[in-house]
This record gives C-alpha cells, structure tokens and sequence, in this order.
C-alpha cells in the first residue's frame, strides 16, 4: 500500500511542508524499480523538450543543483535527483500532483508553491532579475522535465 508521512524534526522554515510517500510493495516489485531507476533518462526528440534540456544545462544552469542521468553536466547533489521525474506522482516535497500546470507554477514561482525552500532563495533564475525565466522558457522547461521517464 502507500503511506503518508510527514517530517517530525524541526528543520526550517519550510518544516510543515516537508511531507513524503512511503510505497510497501513485493520485492519483486521493487527490485524491478530499482532496475527502472538505474536507467539513463529518456531522451525526448520533442524540439521543445530538446530546447528545455538546453536551458536545463546551460542558460538556467539548473544541473549545478539537480542530476539526471544521461545529462552530461546534470551532476548536481544539492537539490533532487530528476532523472526519472515524469514517472513521479508528486513534486515539491510531496505538496503537489505532478501535472503540467503544477510544474509550471513551480518553475515560475517556487517560493510561492512552498516558502523557504533552497531552488527559490539560490538559483540564479530567481535570484537574479536579468535570468528570470520567460513564459517560452518555463514551457520548454516543463517538456524536457516531462519527457523524463
């Protein structure tokens, strides 16, 4: 089954947002998971997908946080690992069903979808107001996030 959790230390600001999953299933099932998880990303031949994985590994320089794996630069460990994102049911710790629209609004404003969080207060596309994100860039951004299975 799948089980609800919800994080029991004090650790900041955005403590009672901190929420998590816990799925119990066969060993079989989760050997095969963890086989599904090992993989390289998808790679999408969507151009708007392929555009969004340009911003992803230059422009927004989001690969110094996030990894993906199949993503040359996309070695980063400070914020979650993307590599199999689109097959996940949540983002942001949980708060939201990952659905088209809650990606979006994420990317174009992470620290109104949960305060306090690291991606709000240090990504240059937040911090700094010559790198915010467009509309067309938030939309490639979401295709290549998606096309990641």
């Amino acid at each position: 089954g799948e089980y609800m959790g919800q994080c029991a230390e004090f650790c900041g600001v955005a403590h009672a947002a901190m929420r998590f999953r816990v799925i119990a299933e066969s060993r079989e099932e989760f050997d095969a998971w963890l086989l599904r998880q090992a993989a390289p990303a998808f790679d999408s031949p969507d151009p708007l997908a392929i555009e969004g994985k340009t911003l992803f590994e230059d422009r927004a320089q989001c690969f110094a946080c996030h990894t993906v794996a199949g993503v040359k630069k996309a070695r980063g460990t400070r914020g979650p690992n993307l590599t199999h994102m689109a097959s996940r049911g949540h983002i942001a710790a949980g708060l939201y069903e990952n659905t088209q629209a809650n990606l979006r609004m994420w990317l174009m404003d992470p620290e109104a979808a949960k305060p306090g969080n690291i991606m709000a207060r240090d990504a240059i596309v937040y911090t700094d107001p010559d790198m915010e994100l467009t509309e067309a860039q938030v939309s490639a951004l979401v295709a290549f996030l998606q096309s990641l299975k």
